[in-house]
């Protein structure tokens, strides 16, 4: 019986055509934190890997089959771990592109962004956290630039600060 039930559930999954979103460990609680705020599903991997950048700390993939997949740069990860705000909104502003079709917003008013969809990682979270409502509601309200669709393998980057130790 017990095979049958797990049978079952093998072939659901693979009829269905799609495998289960994988997440890395380490990035668990920001994700369930984002689908608990917007009430949303992520369905794609979500990954804490080496990006081989100067200056790229997170990015989103959207590939032509409609994919999409968000990386997290691992050293910006240990850097950060300890304050949870600057990891979320790097990973609300990744997902913002991945999930949320949202582009960049460069715009600052009084030299802060308009946007969690600034092309940078804040860097001061402490002004992040103090306005989380504001920026928590400029993923979803006409602040935020809707990306136009492409049909080819494309990359959005986060941009921030990597200290290297």
């Amino acid at each position: 019986m017990k095979f049958l039930f797990y049978l079952f559930i093998f072939l659901n999954i693979t009829a269905c055509g799609q495998k289960p979103a994988i997440i890395s460990k380490q990035l668990t609680e920001y994700v369930l934190d984002f689908e608990q705020t917007y009430n949303v599903h992520i369905d794609f991997d979500i990954e804490l890997k080496s990006i081989n950048s100067d200056n790229i700390v997170g990015r989103c993939w959207h590939s032509n089959n409609g994919s999409r997949k968000v990386e997290i740069d691992s050293t910006y990860f240990q850097q950060h771990k300890n304050d949870y705000y600057s990891i979320q909104q790097l990973v609300f502003h990744e997902l913002g592109h991945c999930y949320f079709d949202l582009d960049h917003n460069d715009t600052l008013d009084n030299g802060n962004p308009v946007s969690i969809m600034y092309p940078y990682a804040f860097g001061y979270a402490e002004f992040y956290k103090q306005n989380l409502e504001y920026y928590i509601n400029s993923l979803i309200d006409n602040r935020a630039v809707y990306l136009k669709s492409t049909n080819v393998l494309s990359a959005i980057e986060c941009k921030g600060e990597k200290n290297e130790k």
